[in-house]
């Protein structure tokens, strides 16, 4: 299935935080165990730390029959519907944008579609940014959306920025890397600009630099300082 132009420039512009609300998620959630709570509408986690977050319910990813199917197309799963409002809103925002990845049912599984599916999901509903792929047997996985304040993100960093950069654009389809550091920068509250034709993101403790193929729209060099 060829991607949708939005839906692509979503993925785009989303990669960076939402890949870095999964490694603070991780960071978070290391050796604890997660159970459902469908009435109250959460997922508490178990362990040295633990916490209970908010959710929402996306969708499901089945290695067999190897399909995404939206929690608002699933009633056999009888998921109580006010755990499917951020599903439903973006099937309208499907709709209504000409996403058909939010608006079709059912999609075919390829290699990083349910990957894709939560950073576009997260960018085009805004809040929250965190996401969980909770294992559900049998190839199944089931992804959620998390709020709680465990999951704010810790303050800007020169090390952990690099880190993120470097880690996303290597595990992400990204079509526009300019696009997705400087709407990253944006979002982090970091002053992002040009110099001498190339992009710099200014931290509490340094600075990054970057060098951007016009042509290919790629990163070809990244340099910091401070940290």
């Amino acid at each position: 299935m060829t991607e949708s132009q939005l839906f692509t420039k979503l993925v785009d512009v989303g990669a960076l935080l939402a890949h870095e609300h999964q490694v603070h998620l991780q960071e978070r959630i290391t050796e604890h165990t997660f159970q459902f709570d469908m009435t109250a509408g959460s997922i508490a986690f178990q362990g040295p730390a633990p916490f209970a977050a908010r959710m929402q319910i996306l969708g499901s990813a089945a290695s067999e029959p190897g399909t995404w199917l939206w929690s608002w197309a699933n009633p056999a799963s009888q998921i109580p519907v006010q755990l499917t409002a951020t599903s439903r809103m973006l099937q309208q925002y499907g709709q209504q944008h000409e996403v058909p990845e939010f608006a079709e049912q059912e999609l075919p599984l390829g290699e990083d579609t349910w990957q894709r599916l939560a950073v576009a999901s997260v960018m085009a509903a805004r809040e929250p940014r965190t996401t969980f792929p909770a294992p559900a047997g049998n190839g199944t996985i089931v992804l959620t959306t998390l709020d709680s304040p465990e999951l704010e993100l810790p303050r800007p960093s020169v090390t952990r920025t690099v880190r993120i950069i470097s880690e996303a654009f290597a595990t992400i389809r990204i079509e526009s890397h300019a696009a997705a550091v400087a709407r990253y920068a944006l979002d982090r509250g970091l002053e992002f600009d040009w110099r001498d034709g190339a992009p710099r993101i200014t931290l509490p403790d340094g600075h990054i630099d970057l060098e951007i193929d016009p042509d290919q729209d790629r990163i070809t060099k990244l340099s910091a300082s401070g940290g």
